[in-house]
């Protein structure tokens, strides 16, 4: 369960999930308007391979899936997420913890999924 004390700082969106090897970043912006998605984020999945995350509308989601589907792209994923509303900058030192207790709390066997909003200085 979320903490109620934090659930503000996150929004339910639908997430679809492909493999961004191929996708250029403007690419990436087009398939995205083309397909009704709000917003496309580039990220990295656990071995550390490019992703791109379509975000839409809850309700959206199965749409925006077919969508992307019919413009070629590979779907690795779709489902429900909650994507932060601002993300909170953190310098080096900070972003380490800040992974530590990541990875510590999705070890734990009755965590099922961890979110967050944290983000590397540029």
């Amino acid at each position: 369960m979320i903490s109620d004390g934090v659930r503000h700082n996150f929004i339910r969106k639908g997430v679809v999930v492909v493999p961004g090897q191929n996708v250029s970043t403007d690419r990436a912006l087009e398939l995205a308007i083309e397909a009704g998605a709000e917003d496309v984020q580039e990220s990295e999945d656990e071995e550390e391979q490019p992703i791109l995350k379509f975000i839409c509308d809850m309700v959206e989601t199965s749409k925006l899936r077919a969508s992307l589907g019919k413009l070629g792209l590979e779907i690795a994923s779709a489902g429900l997420e909650f994507v932060p509303r601002i993300s909170l900058s953190l310098s080096e030192d900070q972003l380490e913890a800040a992974l530590m207790l990541v990875e510590a709390l999705s070890d734990c066997p009755d965590v099922v999924q961890v979110w967050d909003n944290i983000q590397a200085d540029s």
